[in-house]
């Protein structure tokens, strides 16, 4: 198996693995993919140019997404006018392909990639914590009874919100708040907290302790936790996106969760990087820390296992 480095490089299998795999794509995923790779990654011309290219095309061969899109668009320009440190280079972050966007983390794919349908059913409530514009919540909302997106930028909701207008999807809500400061009235039953745990504008106003404290108190006893890490390729030194402390991190979250399963995740172009997703039970009570976790092999793990009993 190759594997994403931590310099955002890609090995030459893996390089070849994008190749073979692009017969499963549609056609314009198979053209980003091509294009992705002849560039090595570079992010600034995928997400300023070449995405945005993509997206156009889909309007031309579906004109009822025009109005859409150009209300999108405009939220976008007035994040870039009004938004310190917007993701993706002020692109979309998620994709929806129902909607024509393919965005850095196109959300069907997503779903399919992390095996987690047999997780969600429609008696449901769920959190998505910095649920950015939406695209996400949305594509999980027809599988549960309810899911609530937590998102601090403004501008990102108001995607949401025309988007789930646009979709006449009616079990989704949009909250702009600090998840620090977000009181719901109810308990959840499935959180997902996906590459949240460190924002990479500098706005989460929680270190990742009491992050993980502040999860437990809003889920019910017995729900789970879906998780998704930064860069386990890191210096574990707690700058930004760095995750190579993992071990460290988990050992703390097991004092609220129970560790279930967890795998990592290939990108989805090679201008983004693999990734560890990893399923947790809530505890009914707080413990001393149980969980020996270890990152170096879970690195090259690519199918669901299990940590290790005792």
């Amino acid at each position: 198996m190759g594997a994403r480095l931590a310099d955002g490089g890609v090995t030459t299998h893996l390089m070849w693995r994008r190749y073979r795999d692009l017969e499963n794509r549609n056609t314009i995923t198979r053209a980003l993919l091509r294009i992705d790779l002849r560039l090595r990654g570079n992010r600034f011309l995928m997400h300023r140019v070449v995405y945005p290219a993509a997206d156009l095309l889909c309007v031309v061969r579906r004109p009822a997404l025009w109005r859409l899109h150009r209300r999108l668009r405009r939220h976008l320009a007035a994040q870039r006018a009004q938004w310190r440190n917007p993701y993706s280079d002020n692109y979309f972050y998620q994709g929806l392909e129902r909607i024509g966007l393919h965005g850095g983390k196109p959300s069907e794919a997503r779903l399919a990639k992390y095996g987690i349908s047999d997780l969600l059913t429609t008696d449901l409530q769920v959190l998505d914590i910095g649920s950015n514009c939406g695209f996400w919540a949305l594509s999980i909302a027809p599988f549960v009874k309810h899911v609530d997106g937590v998102e601090l930028n403004p501008h990102l909701n108001a995607i949401a919100e025309d988007t789930k207008a646009f979709l006449a999807i009616r079990n989704a809500t949009f909250h702009t708040a600090d998840f620090g400061a977000f009181a719901p009235a109810k308990r959840y039953d499935r959180v997902f907290s996906l590459s949240n745990h460190q924002t990479i504008d500098g706005n989460s106003s929680l270190h990742f302790p009491q992050y993980v404290e502040r999860i437990w108190s809003v889920m019910r006893d017995g729900g789970l936790l879906l998780f998704e890490s930064h860069n386990v390729w890191g210096p574990g030194e707690g700058g930004a996106g760095d995750d190579g402390d993992l071990e460290e991190k988990f050992r703390l979250v097991s004092r609220y969760f129970t560790l279930l399963r967890y795998k990592m995740i290939e990108c989805f172009y090679p201008a983004d990087i693999d990734k560890l997703f990893a399923v947790f039970r809530k505890k009914a009570a707080v413990t001393e820390p149980d969980l020996s976790f270890d990152l170096s092999a879970a690195r090259n793990r690519y199918e669901f296992a299990s940590p290790p009993a005792g």
